[in-house]
This record gives C-alpha cells, sequence and structure tokens, in this order.
C-alpha cells in the first residue's frame, strides 16, 4: 500500500510537469514522462501496483478542465498501458537489466504498441467527453502516442516554398 501511494504521488509530480508543457489541448503534452514511470514500477514492483498508477493518473487528469468521468477514463488508459507493456516485456523474457540488445529492441516494441492503448483510451474519451473535436482526434492522438515514446513537438503542417 505504501509503496502505491508513493508511485501515485511520483506519478502525480512527474505529469504534472509534463502538462506544464501542453499546447495542443491541455490534456495532451507532446512529452509524457510518467509512462516511463508506470512501466517502470511494473517490472520491477509488479502487476500489484497498479493502484498506485491509477490514483496518481487520475488526480494528474483531475487537475486540468475535464470532467471527473474523462479523467477516470484517461486514467484507465494510463493505467492499461502500462499493464500492457509489463505483460507483452514479461512474457518476451525481457531483461530489466538491459544487459542485451534485444531486450532494448523487446522494449522499444512494447512502447510503441502499449502506448497506442494509451493514445487510442484517451482520447476517446476526451471526445466522447465532449473536451476535445472530433476533428482534433488524429493530431492530439498523434501527439499523444508520440509522446510517451519519443517526446518531441506536436506535429505540424509546413508549406515550403521551392524556388523556381
Amino acid at each position: 500500500m505504501l509503496l502505491a501511494i508513493f508511485v501515485a504521488v511520483i506519478y502525480f509530480g512527474v505529469a504534472k510537469l509534463g502538462l506544464s508543457l501542453a499546447f495542443v489541448h491541455a490534456n495532451v503534452s507532446p512529452i509524457w514522462p510518467p509512462t516511463g514511470v508506470a512501466i517502470a514500477a511494473v517490472l520491477l514492483l509488479g502487476y500489484r501496483i497498479w493502484p498506485g498508477i491509477l490514483l496518481g493518473a487520475f488526480l494528474a487528469n483531475l487537475v486540468t478542465p475535464v470532467p471527473i468521468a474523462v479523467a477516470i477514463r484517461i486514467a484507465i488508459g494510463n493505467t492499461l498501458e502500462a499493464l500492457g507493456a509489463g505483460l507483452m516485456l514479461r512474457s518476451l523474457d525481457f531483461h530489466t537489466s538491459f544487459d542485451r540488445a534485444q531486450d532494448v529492441l523487446k522494449f522499444v516494441v512494447a512502447a510503441l504498441l502499449c502506448t497506442m492503448v494509451s493514445a487510442t483510451i484517451g482520447n476517446l474519451s476526451l471526445a466522447l467527453g465532449h473536451v476535445a473535436k472530433w476533428q482534433e482526434f488524429g493530431d492530439l492522438w498523434l501527439t499523444r502516442w508520440s509522446s510517451r515514446w519519443a517526446p518531441r513537438p506536436k506535429y505540424r503542417k509546413v508549406d515550403f516554398a521551392v524556388p523556381d
């Protein structure tokens, strides 16, 4: 129980940092370090740590301008993301020490796939909760998904002037 509270506090603090960088939408940040905290917690402490991840994610989303039901759904998506990554990595005989090149590859694959869960649930929650427009779904999804494994600014369409 104490470890779960500790994880929740760390998750919340790191989430506040990530949310301070949000510019696309108040609830979608181009950098989301809590994913790493959550996956590390699952890998190092086991699946029983999920209540701490859920609580930290819920509180982090609760302080944004979204209804409580939306914050709950987003927190569930964040929790499932970490549990899914942990399950996938454990089933692939992943070594948390990263002492083999194949462990790096496994981690990257798990990060790419499992972060889609959180991005999809999070953006569906925002759109269904009328907090974000459906027309923004693609941009928000891409920003949310890429922020979990490769922090970068929001993708923007750029017009290039081509000389004649």
